[in-house]
């Protein structure tokens, strides 16, 4: 591996900012999500605010989930509009005709409230890595352990974020 997970890890919070600020980066890495300000239901953030690590092998620009204007292609974001649902009065509706019952977002004033509570409650933070991705992702999520990653680490929050994106479906 090029870089250990603790340098790694070092390096994303050192590039920590509001994520309405994040930069447009056409390169691929490591990305995580944290909450600056207010709560997020029953969710307990990790340290630091931690929320979600993710990686995209294309562009950190194009994992940017403020960017999404739909959660039908944002596991992240499908995650926070079903905790946020009634609080944010976010309608879920199918992702498209014949989507699979899992495949949800929500109504276009839903996705704008949900892009806005981002804007205002999370900081993005990134790393550019040209190689070892997916094992890296793997041990920062392993040591971080943030409570919107369902995967790659038994997440006890899991079941209560699960439940609520099936009330979604």
């Amino acid at each position: 591996m090029e870089k250990d997970g603790a340098v790694i890890w070092r390096e994303m919070l050192a590039s920590r900012r509001r994520a309405d600020l994040a930069p447009a980066i056409p390169l691929p890495g490591l990305y995580a999500l944290f909450l600056n300000r207010g709560v997020l239901g029953q969710i307990l953030p990790g340290e630091d605010g931690l929320l979600y690590i993710g990686m995209t092998d294309s562009s950190l620009e194009e994992r940017n989930h403020l960017w999404h204007g739909s959660s039908g292609f944002s596991t992240l974001r499908r995650s926070l509009g079903a905790i946020l649902r009634v609080e944010l009065d976010l309608v879920p509706i199918p992702r498209s005709q014949g989507s699979s019952a899992d495949k949800f977002k929500f109504t276009p004033d839903g996705e704008l409230r949900l892009t806005k509570w981002m804007m205002a409650h999370l900081d993005y933070a990134f790393v550019t890595l040209a190689r070892d991705r997916p094992q890296l992702e793997k041990r920062l999520i392993l040591d971080q352990r943030p409570p919107l990653n369902l995967n790659k680490w038994k997440n006890p929050q899991g079941p209560n974020i699960k439940a609520l994106r099936a009330l979604c479906r």
